[in-house]
């Protein structure tokens, strides 16, 4: 986090509090969801938020929810 402030005040950045608080959100945010395998509502209740607050959050930072659906081994697909 220090980089990242040092970089923008060294941009001259003007809006330097929102930023940061943006980069905060988005790294608690994806934490979060990846500790509860990807589920909102799980993520929502840890983080005290609405699930609707959590969609709009994903779709802000572009945050990609991936799943992986495998077989196993002693299954077969017929």
């Amino acid at each position: 986090m220090s980089a990242f402030i040092a970089q923008r005040l060294a941009d001259n950045t003007e809006n330097l509090y929102d930023e940061v608080i943006e980069q905060v959100e988005r790294v608690l945010i994806t934490k979060v969801l990846d500790v509860t395998d990807g589920n909102q509502s799980k993520a929502a209740d840890i983080l005290g938020i609405t699930r609707g607050k959590i969609r709009d959050r994903i779709a802000t930072f572009d945050i990609r929810l991936e799943r992986n659906v495998t077989l196993g081994q002693n299954e077969s697909a017929e």
